[in-house]
């Protein structure tokens, strides 16, 4: 876990950064993660998704 001075040094570095760079590093920072934003994630309305064993999701009645 980085000390808060250490966030704060990198948050001001990430500040100057392009929005195609602070992208590209946000990207690199989430990768393998399995995370996807709640305002991308469609509700279900009926029935409910199972995880298999290998870990995807499928719908289920």
């Amino acid at each position: 876990m980085q000390s808060q001075r250490s966030q704060e040094a990198t948050l001001k570095a990430h500040g100057k950064l392009r929005k195609e760079e602070l992208a590209a590093k946000v990207s690199e920072a989430f990768e393998g993660a399995g995370y996807l934003p709640d305002m991308l994630i469609t509700p279900v309305r009926a029935g409910k998704f199972v995880l298999t064993s290998s870990g995807v999701a499928v719908a289920a009645e």
